[in-house]
């Protein structure tokens, strides 16, 4: 018997927190694509 178990859950961060993740997430954006180039 396999138990499959989910977690939901929600991010409230703050407007520091807010624009470090955007900042994270846009870097890695960047990333991602100069490394697709390089290929």
């Amino acid at each position: 018997m396999v138990i499959v178990q989910a977690y939901r859950f929600a991010l409230d961060p703050t407007r520091g927190q807010e624009r470090a993740l955007r900042s994270h997430a846009g870097a890695a954006r960047f990333a991602w694509n100069w490394a697709l180039a390089a290929c």
